[in-house]
């Protein structure tokens, strides 16, 4: 092999090191206090739906006005966590 060569296999193995000791430094604990916050957020805005639908099933005007801004909130929690998570899934760009 050529110079060249050893150094383009230099470079790929200090790439795979690189990339092995940052997987090897993620914790574990904040993906999984990430997840459980994601689920916990989707149980409020479950809530916040029945709430909703209960209220003006049973014609409380003014009660549905609140239900449904609990639920706008909860669904824009929702949808926030969810993109939250997604982005600490996907690979970082200097990755």
């Amino acid at each position: 092999m050529n110079t060249i060569d050893n150094d383009i296999i230099d470079a790929i193995k200090c790439m795979v090191a690189y990339q092995v000791e940052r997987a090897r430094k993620r914790d574990p604990k904040w993906e999984r206090a990430l997840r459980d916050l994601v689920a916990e957020i989707e149980q409020h805005r479950e809530d916040a739906q029945r709430l909703y639908d209960d209220m003006k099933a049973n014609g409380l005007t003014m009660g549905t006005i609140e239900a449904e801004g609990y639920l706008r909130a909860m669904n824009l929690a929702t949808e926030d966590a969810g993109y939250r998570l997604k982005l600490a899934e996907e690979p970082d760009d200097d990755e």
